[in-house]
């Protein structure tokens, strides 16, 4: 385990009717987050059942990579945005116990192209949209 690695799961919940919006803004967020340097996994979901409800998952080499992550103008964009949307936040800082030998280096060295055509390849896998 890399004890170094910072691994946040946050549970925002959109204010009724608003959940359209919120993945809209979403997406933006995933998109600039998924360049940063330092981000090895960000990840976004949706409740099957309760559709206001949603789950992020987001992975970060080192403190100072989800500093930089905290501080970057998207993510201050969408956390006013969840504040003047009515929307909660709620996270949790969590240790993975069960990585993949080099899984991190194999994302890290991936270039941009690569990135978003393993990106693509796995939303096309799970029929998910572009």
């Amino acid at each position: 385990m890399n004890s170094k690695q910072i691994i946040v799961v946050a549970f925002p919940t959109a204010s009724p009717g608003k959940e359209d919006e919120l993945i809209a803004r979403f997406r933006t967020l995933l998109e600039a987050s998924r360049q940063e340097p330092g981000c090895i996994d960000f990840h976004f979901h949706q409740h099957q059942q309760s559709t206001n409800r949603f789950v992020v998952y987001e992975s970060f080499t080192d403190q100072a990579a989800f500093d930089a992550h905290l501080s970057a103008p998207h993510t201050q964009e969408f956390i006013a945005y969840l504040r003047e949307s009515g929307a909660s936040l709620d996270y949790e800082f969590w240790s993975m116990l069960s990585h993949r030998p080099n899984a991190t280096t194999r994302m890290n060295s991936l270039d941009k192209g690569e990135r978003v055509a393993t990106d693509v390849a796995m939303k096309e896998a799970n029929h998910e949209s572009l």
